[in-house]
């Protein structure tokens, strides 16, 4: 894959502009959104510490900018339900960021967000995991989603 940006950094540059943004975009109210955007948040870290685990345990590199030391197509556990549960586990940090700071401009950022993985990152990951595992990884396409 050519070089690209480190998912987690992208994720911390969304965090930042949702930051940022507070003064630019006009905000939301309603009862609870600190234990909604807590509550996200946290689905959010144990999805991503879920999915880093099963790398781990089926040791397979987590680097999704090194592809070629993918050693192990992980299907089980949380990739059951999603392809990218990493990912989703980012977006969720995203958005429970967004409710927390009231911030209507978080979820166009979260959306961005989004777009972006898809384009830049997922898509040229699923073209060298087709390389790689070849049929098993068609399979998986096949049955499971690219986020939920």
């Amino acid at each position: 894959m050519k070089k690209r940006i480190p998912p987690p950094l992208i994720a911390m540059l969304c965090v930042l502009i949702i930051f940022l943004s507070k003064s630019i975009f006009p905000s939301f109210v309603f009862s609870y959104k600190l234990q909604l955007g807590i509550f996200v948040i946290t689905i959010g870290f144990l999805l991503l510490i879920i999915s880093i685990k099963s790398f781990i345990d089926n040791k397979t590199t987590i680097n999704p900018l090194n592809l070629k030391k993918s050693t192990y197509l992980v299907t089980s556990g949380v990739f059951r339900f999603s392809r990218n549960p990493m990912y989703l586990g980012m977006l969720l940090f995203l958005l429970g960021t967004a409710i927390i700071l009231n911030i209507i401009g978080g979820l166009i950022i979260s959306i961005l967000f989004i777009f972006y993985m898809n384009f830049f990152q997922i898509i040229p990951e699923e073209k060298a995991l087709q390389n790689l595992f070849g049929k098993n990884y068609r399979n998986y396409r096949k049955t499971v989603r690219r986020w939920i």
